[in-house]
């Protein structure tokens, strides 16, 4: 397994994130093409990002999955008392869900660090948010492929067979080909200010979510998969 140094984790300044995304949560989204990704059953991710939930929302934050076959979706709830990340997989027959209660509440930034070691096991998943550990609930994973786009801020998530959009603000969002430890964790929430992360090892996509963006793309800086948006998502200057 590769891993990031902690010593590659830059020092960042109140000023380094100025802009971000945000999703209306009924028709703005945006698709990364799956050709460029690694996020199915047989790889090793990091996907990071940070996240303000609408208050009193819920929503698909990524997902591989748009019909009732292989994908998998994660996904925010909002229960008003308690918030769980949710991650669902579905084998294309059978549909498997578990879920970890957080410390993430809506109407504020959380920094949302998701992990799979690709042991086709549901141990194999670690959640992060603000740099504090949650184990998950629950038991089961599937098989959930490997050819689906990856799409942020809509997906499906049950088998009602309709997209749930997320409400909210996406900044900073991040991919490695490993497992962050949790000192790498720690490093990138860098006290609630988003850390660069720009020439990591293992940062494979990165994408600033808004600053030297024109919409419909947003760039990505160290990769080559741009993503492309749906339904002109704004631009705002609202971040950590």
């Amino acid at each position: 397994m590769f891993t990031v140094p902690t010593t590659m984790l830059a020092p960042s300044v109140d000023t380094y994130s100025t802009e971000a995304l945000q999703f209306n949560g009924t028709s703005q989204y945006m698709t990364l093409s799956a050709a460029d990704l690694q996020f199915d059953w047989d790889s090793t991710f990091t996907i990071s990002a940070w996240v303000k939930p609408n208050a009193g929302s819920g929503g698909v934050l990524y997902s591989t999955r748009f019909t009732y076959t292989k994908g998998i979706s994660i996904a925010y709830s909002d229960s008003g008392a308690t918030q769980y990340i949710q991650i669902l997989t579905d084998t294309g027959g059978d549909v498997w869900t578990f879920s970890t209660p957080v410390v993430m509440a809506s109407g504020v930034y959380s920094h949302l660090c998701i992990s799979y070691n690709g042991n086709h096991n549901q141990d194999g998943f670690r959640f992060d948010v603000n740099a504090t550990n949650y184990t998950p609930t629950t038991s089961g994973i599937g098989d959930w492929g490997t050819t689906a786009d990856l799409v942020v801020g809509r997906g499906y998530f049950d088998i009602t067979m309709f997209p749930i959009h997320f409400p909210g603000i996406v900044d900073e969002l991040n991919f490695f080909d490993a497992v962050l430890t949790p000192a790498q964790v720690s490093g990138i929430y860098n006290g609630g200010k988003p850390a660069d992360v720009h020439g990591h090892a293992n940062l494979i996509h990165e994408y600033r979510m808004g600053e030297g963006d024109t919409i419909p793309t947003i760039l990505d800086h160290t990769g080559s998969a741009n993503g492309i948006t749906t339904g002109s998502p704004i631009i705002v200057t609202d971040v950590p």
